[in-house]
């Protein structure tokens, strides 16, 4: 089942097999669009695995009732995100 799934971020069968199919279908530009497309997602994939652990934090000090908590795991992430934005910004070029 680890070939079927691409959430840890490594290259899925699904994705060799998606390539090999457009390829013969419609052409290497269409290879291209999907090439191109790939660090995208890949940012995508990132932005969401890290919603989903700040969530969970944020919703575990709030259980706590550790008030002050939740805002700094809010602020820290929005900082994450935006160090992942920038990042992805210079692997574009």
């Amino acid at each position: 089942m680890e070939f079927i799934d691409s959430r840890d971020g490594r290259p899925a069968l699904f994705n060799v097999v998606d390539i090999f199919f457009i390829s013969y279908a419609e052409g290497v530009d269409a290879v291209a669009g999907l090439t191109v497309a790939f660090p995208v997602m890949m940012v995508m994939i990132l932005s969401s695995a890290d919603d989903i652990g700040a969530a969970s934090i944020i919703s575990r000090r709030l259980g706590e009732k550790r008030e002050e908590d939740p805002n700094m795991v809010f602020g820290t992430f929005i900082f994450l995100i935006m160090i992942i934005s920038f990042i992805s910004l210079f692997l574009r070029a």
